[in-house]
């Protein structure tokens, strides 16, 4: 297969392209929570050759719709599936909100073909984030499909998935802001041998009426990163290639500078190829409040384990969402956020 470098997102320029082919479930009007049944995506755009300008095909699958109340916090929850794809493809969940408050996220992978790897061939990639609403009203959120071939094919995949509010009515933090961190925008934190990084952090006083925390942490991570670290010119990895990394979630609530209560331990090891690119790794965990104990404090532990180095990605910027040139935004990448459970 001749199959171009994963490093997509700096080889091409993203645009938005609404069109696709399979059956769309419709909802009139619009309800806090859809699935949507599989459909084929086709006219997937072929990577670019050299001198060419190739845009990412951007589909929008669904969208849903909540009254939210100025001062209180939304939770979305997304998962696209996808699977029968011809080649390798990149593929992007994107949730975007707007109306009474804005936001948006996105976390993606790339998929194998049949004759990949067995364990590509079919993924699910979840989106979840907090949007504030910073009126009363309706807050409308879509889930996006961005995905664009890692070969010089013209492809086409089957998705699926649903998008939801998980929460309408999260109470923020006592400053008035929604327990959520995002890693900056940039180049992707190099992470190495001997030298964890430490992601992701919240330090946040709860709300009285929190009984319960559940800490959610969403990280990007990116293998063969960086790409060229001799700087001659020429890709360091193979498409088969691997990055092996830890990530641990540590949570705990807090009386000053000490410790209440900490939450089990969530960890995951993760080894990506470079064909594979990217990954998003999920971590969820969960402690009881204490008396006295408002303080939140939680991160992501990440560590090198073998291969060759890997990066944490942080926030996305340049998205088109409309044929280029404009408008264009951000949305987040590595995140973390808490809600009572």
């Amino acid at each position: 297969m001749n199959m171009v470098s994963g490093r997509h997102r700096l080889l091409v320029v993203v645009a938005f392209v609404a069109t696709f082919a399979g059956s769309l479930i419709l909802v009139a009007p619009a309800a806090e929570a859809v699935t949507f049944a599989p459909r084929v995506i086709t006219g997937i755009p072929a990577a670019p050759k050299e001198g060419e300008t190739v845009y990412q095909k951007v589909v929008k699958l669904e969208t849903v719709t909540a009254q939210v109340t100025a001062g209180r916090t939304a939770y979305l929850y997304s998962r696209l599936d996808a699977y029968d794809s011809a080649h390798v493809n990149l593929v992007d969940n994107e949730v975007i909100c707007s109306g009474a408050g804005s936001g948006s996220a996105v976390m993606g992978e790339n998929i194998d073909p049949p004759t990949g790897r067995e364990d590509r061939q079919s993924i699910s990639i979840v989106t979840r984030l907090l949007v504030e609403a910073t009126t009363s009203g309706t807050m409308t959120c879509s889930i996006y499909l961005r995905t664009i071939s890692l070969t010089y094919n013209v492809s086409s995949m089957t998705v699926g998935g649903e998008l939801r509010f998980a929460g309408t009515d999260i109470k923020e933090d006592v400053s008035g802001q929604p327990i959520q961190v995002a890693q900056p925008a940039g180049s992707p934190t190099t992470l190495e041998a001997g030298k964890p990084l430490y992601i992701s952090t919240l330090d946040r006083t709860l709300p009285t009426d929190y009984t319960e925390v559940a800490v959610i942490a969403d990280t990007e991570f990116q293998s063969c990163w960086p790409d060229d670290a001799d700087g001659d010119g020429n890709a360091d990895c193979g498409s088969s290639d691997t990055s092996t990394a830890r990530f641990t979630l540590y949570v705990r609530l807090m009386n000053g500078s000490t410790t209440c209560a900490s939450a089990p331990v969530a960890r995951t090891d993760v080894t990506v190829n470079d064909q594979t690119h990217h990954k998003a790794i999920p971590l969820y965990t969960k402690v009881s409040r204490v008396p006295g104990c408002d303080r939140l404090y939680a991160y992501v532990k990440a560590e090198y384990l073998s291969g060759h180095t890997g990066g944490i990605q942080g926030t996305a910027t340049n998205l088109t969402d409309e044929t280029p040139p404009d408008p264009k935004h951000s949305s987040w990448m590595t995140h973390a956020f808490a809600v009572p459970s």
